[in-house]
């Protein structure tokens, strides 16, 4: 019982941090919007930015119609499947269910996806 409480605790510090995190992100963002100092907004985003890399993504639906299935895939700058997830849709529900790409499953569904890729 101890230890769920912890982790429980551990869970709500992550979610605060994370909250907080994005209020603080998203401030900066409408500062950068507001100012019209073009030099200062090119610092800005120079400093405050690590990366910025083009991907592509990748939906293959598998169905439709209550619930939904599909294949999200995302693609690396040369074209290679990164990760893919399966998402389960059902009206106003949706679940993401992760892919570890070094599994059974992870090796055939990038398999599958690259194949479904190279059809198209």
């Amino acid at each position: 019982m101890l230890r769920s409480g912890i982790m429980s605790d551990a869970r709500d510090e992550n979610e605060n941090d994370a909250v907080d995190s994005y209020r603080s992100h998203m401030e900066s963002m409408i500062q950068w919007h507001e100012d019209d100092d073009w030099d200062r907004k090119s610092e800005m985003v120079m400093s405050g930015v690590l990366s910025a890399e083009e991907t592509k993504r990748i939906d293959i639906c598998l169905g439709t119609g209550g619930p939904g299935y599909h294949l999200i895939a995302d693609l690396d700058r040369d074209g290679d499947v990164s990760s893919v997830s399966f998402w389960y849709y059902n009206w106003f529900f949706s679940r993401e269910f992760p892919i570890e790409n070094n599994t059974e499953e992870g090796k055939a569904v990038k398999s599958f996806v690259e194949f479904i890729i190279e059809s198209y």
